[in-house]
């Protein structure tokens, strides 16, 4: 090829949009950073955590749980913008104050308890606040640090007991008995008629153990399907394996 077609080339490839060469990460970051800056995102993640199996996942190094705590407890409400895993700390200017949500404590050490013991007990509550309550506050349910665990723990007790939507499909914590993955969400689509978002930890002595399950709502708290909005699982269970899910992280 002659220099004034390769120069041709150069010309017409700088004119180009920038946003042609950009990376799928790349643009999904983008879409956080604009979600970001102007509190705009799309549904939440309602996640909750299986306090067992997230132990046993650490052999019980640094983590425990109130012998009250529920079998499925809090990890936390995430607005979400279609595609991404945020947006994250949209107020950096937001403080926690735990005076404000006193009188949740003992309801929050049961349904919302930090599960890592060389922590302070309301460093998690912190956490979640900071990071994704500050990103929605345009929800006026949501619009204060009270508002955001006052609405999540209404949610927990009133809408989305993990707990019993698992045992009326007959699938109960159990350190012998393993499950598939098909009867966990077929168990979700009888109780909320979607399917959740089940996540897995590997252990060499189980292999695949339960430790998440999350599910997308609409701002107004109803539940919407998942797909196809949902970034990624961040540890999705193999529907080719058997899962785990533990009845005590001592066994």
């Amino acid at each position: 090829m002659m220099a004034g077609g390769y120069l041709l080339i150069s010309i017409v490839l700088c004119l180009l949009p920038a946003a042609i060469f950009l990376k799928p990460f790349e643009i999904s970051a983008t879409a956080v950073d604009k979600a970001r800056s102007n509190n705009s995102w799309d549904y939440f993640l309602f996640v909750e955590e299986h306090p067992a199996g997230f132990c046993y996942f650490r052999d019980g190094e640094n983590c425990s749980y109130p012998s009250n705590a529920s079998q499925w407890t809090m990890h936390g409400i995430w607005p979400t913008a279609n595609g991404t895993d945020g947006p994250n700390y949209c107020n950096e200017s937001a403080t926690f104050n735990i005076t404000k949500i006193e009188s949740l404590i003992p309801t929050l050490m049961k349904e919302w308890p930090n599960l890592i013991t060389n922590e302070s007990f309301d460093s998690f509550w912190s956490h979640e606040w900071l990071k994704h309550g500050t990103c929605a506050t345009g929800i006026s349910a949501l619009s204060t640090e009270r508002g955001f665990f006052t609405t999540v723990l209404s949610l927990l007790e009133q809408k989305l007991n993990y707990t019993q939507a698992l045992e009326d499909y007959g699938i109960k914590p159990s350190n012998t008995t393993t499950y598939k993955l098909d009867q966990f969400n077929d168990a979700f689509k009888k109780k909320f008629g979607v399917r959740p978002l089940v996540e897995c930890l590997y252990t060499e002595k189980k292999g695949q153990v339960l430790s998440q399950i999350s599910l997308c709502l609409h701002k107004d708290f109803t539940i919407m399907p998942c797909e196809p909005f949902v970034f990624t699982a961040r540890e999705a269970c193999w529907s080719t394996q058997v899962i785990h899910y533990i009845e005590s992280m001592y066994s």
